[in-house]
């Protein structure tokens, strides 16, 4: 009998609760035997997000942005596994793989699912409505307009 393919699933994450949800809501969904999630950050550069890395935690740290954002991703698994323990086996296992890549984020999770043959795409969202909406880029949006797999949107407990 054949040996079944693993499902990818790609789980972007930004560091939020959102994200929290979306890695939450990968792991949970699939058998943990019939799955490999692939969790993204992209670092951005700082014109287009001015301050993301350099936060109160990182104000005066003048580390390049990737080593701020490796402190970052070490700090949402733990708080990940303090929100929802049952992701611990998940974080410490080799099921779990860690990428991060430079440039603009809907590009590189397009861009990372096609080389890594992803077969599902779990996004939390920030659910802006209104002008907001209107006028701040929604990565979320972009993905799903202009990808061809599927794609689950989450939304973060209270959002």
């Amino acid at each position: 009998m054949p040996k079944q393919q693993k499902l990818r699933i790609l789980v972007p994450t930004d560091f939020t609760p959102h994200s929290i949800e979306a890695l939450h809501f990968a792991a949970t969904h699939t058998p943990a035997t019939m799955r490999e999630i692939h969790l993204l950050h992209t670092i951005h550069e700082e014109a287009s997000t001015p301050g993301y890395y350099r936060t109160k935690a990182h104000a005066a740290d003048d580390r390049p942005f990737d080593a701020i954002a490796q402190d970052m991703m070490h700090t949402f698994l733990n708080t990940a596994i303090k929100q929802y323990p049952t992701l611990s086996p998940l974080i410490k296992s080799n099921t779990l793989h860690i990428t991060f890549l430079d440039g603009q984020p809907s590009a590189r999770i397009l861009e990372y699912s096609a080389l890594k043959n992803i077969n599902m795409i779990v996004m939390g969202t920030h659910n802006r409505r209104g002008p907001k909406g209107w006028f701040i880029p929604s990565h979320t949006r972009e993905v799903l307009q202009k990808t061809t797999i599927p794609v689950t949107v989450v939304k973060a407990q209270g959002a």
